[in-house]
């Protein structure tokens, strides 16, 4: 019977076409420092199907570490192909996914926070379209009350809403002496983001024949 030896000649690997030949020798293989990679996994479905002609068992694995003096006949594909960075790729992959959504989420709420005095201090105005093209208008808010509601409540609103940063045309303080009080009003609402009248009995008594500035100042906001 022809004996091939090839015992203890620094051997890690063997070449994948050696599966189609058949063997009419026995090969005596052991002690070489054979690579267990996921490459060579097709080596331990071949020795299964030689056994009779290798002896398998002394077959051991040299590398990676984890396999390391384990026989090759003993080790499934899976552990074969199993790779340590793996895990961590996907677990990094997860890490940085999830960094770019924090991340996201904190600048979209920080400046969501801070719209007011971002928009009012860089005059920003990015989802605003209330203005026409060209124009900028003086006030955020017009805010329109009868003069016996102008304290505390009026007041109280125009602090709440200055406070917040938003400019408050108040007719006490910002109307013009002097003026008729139809051009005032008409020009508060044309330079104006947002009209808010506080509505109450005193406002519905006195303020019935000045509904006409306020219709009137409506359609001079048409962008031409």
């Amino acid at each position: 019977m022809n004996k091939v030896v090839v015992y203890g000649n620094s051997l890690t690997s063997l070449p994948p076409d050696i599966a189609t030949i058949p063997l009419s020798s026995s090969i005596r293989l052991d002690n070489n420092p054979w690579e267990c990679s996921c490459e060579n996994s097709w080596m331990s479905e071949w020795l299964h199907s030689v056994k009779q002609s290798i002896k398998v068992d002394s077959l051991l694995c040299n590398s990676p570490a984890r396999l390391n003096g384990k026989s090759i006949m003993k080790i499934s594909h899976r552990e074969f192909c199993y790779s340590e960075e793996t895990p961590m790729a996907v677990i990094f992959g997860l890490s940085s996914a999830v960094s770019v959504v924090v991340v996201s989420v904190s600048v979209v709420t920080i400046v969501y926070r801070l719209r007011v005095k971002l928009f009012t201090t860089w005059n920003f105005h990015p989802f605003d379209r209330d203005e026409c093209a060209g124009e900028d208008m003086d006030y955020d808010v017009f805010l329109s009350c009868s003069s016996d509601d102008n304290l505390p409540h009026g007041n109280d609103i125009r602090q709440k809403l200055e406070q917040s940063g938003y400019r408050i045309c108040y007719p006490p303080r910002d109307f013009v002496v002097g003026e008729l009080i139809f051009v005032n009003i008409d020009n508060a609402v044309v330079r104006s983001k947002r009209t808010v009248c506080l509505l109450t009995s005193h406002f519905l008594q006195r303020s019935g024949r000045l509904m006409l500035p306020f219709i009137v100042s409506i359609f001079h906001l048409s962008c031409t």
